[in-house]
């Protein structure tokens, strides 16, 4: 008898170390709202902590008079999810989502986007209720994601974000949707009737598609037939013998090139001189890689900026 009493005493001391070995830190939200900066409190609160290399899941929920929720994790990368519901109001209230490293004590201040909450049911033709997957179409993008209705055809996002939303339902080649506004703290209610075809939808699309490409293709070839509008070189007496002798090798491009930096003070930006002269960004690289080699630009390049400036040697100054 004693000996097992022994062997009892002995786990549990081991236990225990083993319990209290892993530190655990304190972590302490401050909530307020995203938009006014204001304290929220005498809410009800449920704070998930997901460890993303664990798995491990804990949550806490809490009705808080101030606008703090504390909870004790040990060390680790943690997902950190906070819902929020003020009573008061019919529908949930705030949603927050956020990654935390946890090394030490931490106090953290959570703005909380504003939420309302969806019910809703999906029905075919007939009226009668289907199983069916959802897909959402929101303004922002924060809150539950759902990606069917139950089997009985029902759904419910208790967090959704507040503004305007599009739900689209389908259900084998039947399709369905509606266009809802969210508000803060309310409920909004919508059945879904799949009155609509996949496929005819599809030929709707492609259709469209075929119509862009065409349209993407006409312009294309329009744009490189357009002649590039040679500003001829102006008759200045500041231009040189030498100046006018290299410009009579250039081809058109590179000549097109050329010119509007005479005409532009002899400088100016890759940007701008693609601009003015409608060059295709890959063949302005190469034609100014061809002046350069001729030693009749230079390109200086600051950060993204490349400006480009005519050589002294080729202005014969």
């Amino acid at each position: 008898m004693q000996y097992k009493t022994l062997i009892y005493w002995i786990i549990l001391i081991v236990f225990s170390i083993s319990i209290f070995a892993q530190e655990h830190y304190e972590l302490t939200y401050s909530l307020k709202d995203l938009e006014n900066k204001q304290k929220i409190k005498d809410i009800l609160v449920e704070i998930t902590a997901v460890n993303k290399d664990t798995g491990e899941e804990y949550t806490l929920t809490n009705f808080i008079t101030n606008n703090q929720i504390t909870i004790h994790r040990e060390k680790g990368n943690y997902n950190i999810i906070i819902k929020v519901d003020d009573l008061n109001t019919d529908g949930k209230d705030y949603y927050y989502e956020s990654t935390l490293d946890l090394k030490e004590n931490t106090q953290k201040e959570a703005l909380l986007f504003s939420t309302g909450t969806l019910r809703g049911s999906v029905v075919d033709n007939l009226n009668n209720l289907v199983k069916a997957d959802l897909r959402f179409e929101c303004s922002k993008d924060y809150g539950e994601k759902l990606r069917s209705t139950d089997k009985y055809g029902y759904f419910n996002v208790n967090y959704m974000p507040i503004g305007n939303c599009r739900i689209i339902a389908s259900k084998g080649d039947s399709i369905g949707l509606s266009d809802i506004k969210i508000e803060k703290g309310e409920v909004t209610e919508v059945q879904i009737k799949l009155d609509k075809s996949k496929k005819s939808n599809l030929l709707v699309y492609i259709f469209a598609l075929i119509l862009i490409i065409v349209i993407v293709i006409l312009f294309s070839k329009f744009k490189r037939n357009k002649p590039i509008k040679k500003s001829l070189i102006k008759k200045e007496e500041t231009i040189s013998k030498r100046t006018k002798d290299i410009t009579k090798t250039l081809n058109e491009k590179e000549l097109a090139v050329v010119s509007f930096l005479l005409q532009n003070k002899y400088k100016s930006t890759q940007a701008n001189i693609m601009h003015n002269t409608q060059i295709p960004k890959t063949t302005l690289i190469r034609i100014l890689d061809s002046l350069k080699n001729k030693k009749i630009i230079e390109i200086v390049t600051f950060g993204k900026l490349k400006k480009v400036n005519l050589t002294n040697w080729f202005l014969d100054k």
